[in-house]
């Protein structure tokens, strides 16, 4: 329809369009009343589309540098209550996490348990943003290893298979990165070249 009512003949010659079928036993006919050429909108009407998201990425930017200085005061051995208390940050309690933990957003988890274990005495400072864009700022102080002789049968004869799975699975990407290593290939790109045509 919209390539109808800009046609020359609809738009400038005031003709109607061809009949445009919508769908079975439908059809329009578009006859031009009137047109107002495009223009830019007044800033006034279009200013709060315009601040809006100005202003939401000035906030972020803002939180990601109080975040990454919140950091490197945690680094240096600050007091996280304190830390928090004095930046109007959220402190959320300290608590041990496993990795099937519920209700951590992901980006934690994967910063927690995706870096180095502290070292004893010292403690570990991660920044990572949010799905929502909001930073946050995880502080690892102590790492507790599992104890496997509290898992029930079941638990360890699956943590038994999955580890079985990951290992046969390395041990046959490592043999298939050999075999390509090894081989005489010949990729004959003329044929390639065909096939694509």
């Amino acid at each position: 329809m919209r390539t109808a009512a800009f046609s020359d003949s609809v738009l400038n010659q005031g003709n109607n369009s061809e009949p445009i079928q919508l769908g079975p036993n439908h059809v329009v006919v578009i006859r031009v009343k009137g047109h107002v050429p495009s223009s830019a909108r007044p800033l006034a009407e279009v200013r709060a589309q315009i601040v809006a998201p100005l202003q939401q990425q000035y906030a972020q930017q803002q939180a990601a540098r109080q975040a990454a200085d919140l950091a490197q005061a945690l680094q240096k051995g600050s007091d996280p209550a304190a830390l928090a208390k004095s930046s109007g940050a959220t402190l959320t309690p300290a608590r041990f996490l496993t990795q099937s933990a519920q209700g951590v957003p992901p980006v934690i988890m994967k910063a927690a348990f995706g870096s180095p274990a502290p070292a004893a005495g010292s403690r570990g400072v991660y920044t990572a943003a949010l799905d929502d864009g909001d930073p946050v700022v995880v502080l690892v102080t102590a790492v507790r290893a599992g104890d496997a002789s509290t898992l029930k049968d079941e638990q360890r004869a699956a943590l038994l298979h999955g580890l079985q799975n990951f290992y046969g699975n390395q041990e046959f990407s490592a043999y298939v990165a050999n075999l390509h290593q090894q081989a005489k290939i010949q990729i004959n790109k003329a044929n390639i070249e065909q096939q694509d045509e």
